[in-house]
């Protein structure tokens, strides 16, 4: 990529201006498809560190050369590798070597660095944010301060619109009969349900014994709205990670009534958080919550693997390879765990990577390439599949 940015400055006044623009775009999608590969290895060398298969030293050696020495700043490239490799393996680096001073001075020293180049005026404000970010990360002991969301697609805006215009008028509708707004209930234990719970009903019995059946219905209708009941799948996830009570995890479900749209939020949610995840605890939290869930996605078992197999980055696995190299291991843990518990089996896999190799074939990936990502998601499966602790 550098000599080809060195080429073009030498023979820009021999290429005419349109031939320029199409370098350099060219020249763009390089580095654009170097970044991801980079970034890409970096959190491939991470994630063996925190499956024992790389050393401290290594990972050590690896900060130390991104990092530079005092005299030196790094350059953007190495900013964001570095950023990267320690999200990566910051909480295992720090729960493995807690015992090891030499280490932890080590990182004490790297992260002191980090502070004084987050406050560089020489490097740009992302690049100081994400040093800030990491900085951040690691004095709330590894914990995301937020779940990162990309792009709302466009059928997603318009359903968004309709649900907003759908809780507004129920809203009208409340404040008609002077009833509550189900979408402003008391919050409890500090977390948000943005729901109306099923046992809170009860404060509204006298109310309820003198409405028609067209009211009922209707409140019905508001408890129930797509919605909440999205929010109802996130809320469990997130509540279940935050305070680790599998009562409170029950009493959710219970809410939910065995909602399919409950059941299929929350497998996405879990699957995208799982697989976005590089805290080994939250990681393992979110496959306990699959089993509490047992019950409830056995009875609605092949709603539930048709929402497994359309998800996109799994079936287009060779290419999400490039954004998360351990994909394949990940997204295996997690079906192993589905097919533990009888919501799938090897054959509904096999059969699934066999009517998307096809697909994959399609969008340019080679053959090995394909047979390599989806062989490791079979062996990762089975192996999940046959981990019975």
């Amino acid at each position: 990529v550098d000599v080809a940015i060195e080429e073009l400055k030498k023979n820009r006044k021999n290429i005419k201006q349109e031939e320029i623009q199409l370098e350099e775009q060219r020249i763009d999608e390089l580095q654009g498809k170097w970044k991801r590969r980079m970034l890409g290895l970096i959190r491939f060398i991470g994630e063996l560190f925190k499956k024992g298969m790389v050393s401290s030293t290594i990972i050590t050696t690896c900060i130390e050369e991104l990092l530079k020495d005092r005299k030196t700043i790094p350059n953007e490239q190495d900013i964001e590798s570095l950023c990267k490799l320690i999200r990566t393996v910051g909480y295992t680096f720090c729960s493995k070597e807690k015992v090891d001073s030499n280490y932890m001075k080590f990182f004490d020293s790297c992260f002191n660095r980090m502070n004084e180049l987050s406050k560089d005026r020489n490097l740009n404000s992302r690049l100081r944010f994400s040093l800030e970010e990491i900085i951040e990360l690691r004095n709330n002991n590894w914990i995301e301060r937020r779940q990162q969301e990309g792009p709302s697609k466009i059928d997603e805006i318009h359903k968004k619109a309709a649900e907003e215009e759908y809780l507004k008028n129920q809203n009208n509708l409340n404040a008609r009969y002077n009833r509550p707004v189900y979408n402003q209930m008391p919050v409890k234990n500090n977390y948000d349900y943005s729901i109306n719970r099923t046992k809170s009903l009860s404060n509204e019995q006298i109310y309820r014994n003198n409405t028609d059946d067209n009211e009922k219905r209707l409140r019905n209708d508001t408890i129930h709205n797509s919605k909440q009941i999205v929010n109802l799948g996130k809320t469990l996830v997130d509540d279940f990670l935050n305070t680790y009570s599998i009562t409170d995890a029950k009493d959710i479900i219970n809410d939910s009534n065995g909602s399919i749209e409950f059941l299929n939020s929350t497998l996405l949610y879990i699957f995208d958080k799982y697989v976005n995840s590089s805290n080994q605890d939250i990681q393992k939290r979110l496959l306990e919550l699959l089993v509490i869930l047992d019950n409830e996605l056995i009875k609605a078992k092949q709603f539930i693997w048709q929402t497994v197999i359309s998800i996109e980055n799994l079936r287009l696995l060779p290419d999400f390879l490039k954004d998360c190299i351990m994909a394949p291991e990940l997204y295996g843990e997690l079906i192993g765990v589905l097919m533990r518990i009888n919501v799938a089996n090897k054959t509904d896999l096999t059969e699934f990577v066999s009517s998307v190799k096809q697909e994959n074939l399609d969008n340019e990936n080679t053959i090995d390439v394909i047979d390599n990502a989806f062989n490791r998601l079979i062996t990762s499966a089975i192996k999940n599949y046959n981990n019975v602790t």
